[in-house]
């Protein structure tokens, strides 16, 4: 072996090595991806939120206008207690 070679030689080893230590680090990594994936199958889509939302919407909507009838119906016996309850009391 000429001696110009055994300083390529010792730069290939040094790159081969870290090549090695690159690939040890990246052992874990296909843990790592099985688990990410397992995460994301149970993320809801765009569509399934965007429905959740609408549906949350409509019942609150809902609820509002039961809250408002029932209201309305509570001001209307108020304001028929007062205009017509001194006359039923005497």
């Amino acid at each position: 072996m000429s001696p110009d070679m055994e300083p390529r030689i010792a730069k290939l080893e040094a790159q081969v090595a870290a090549i090695h230590s690159d690939l040890g680090r990246l052992t874990g990594v296909p843990v790592d991806l099985a688990t990410v994936k397992e995460r994301i199958s149970h993320v809801p889509t765009r569509v399934e939120v965007k429905t959740d939302i609408e549906a949350a919407v409509d019942k609150a909507a809902a609820r509002v206008q039961r809250t408002v009838a029932i209201v309305g119906g509570v001001v209307s016996l108020v304001v028929a207690a007062i205009n017509y309850g001194p006359r039923l009391l005497g």
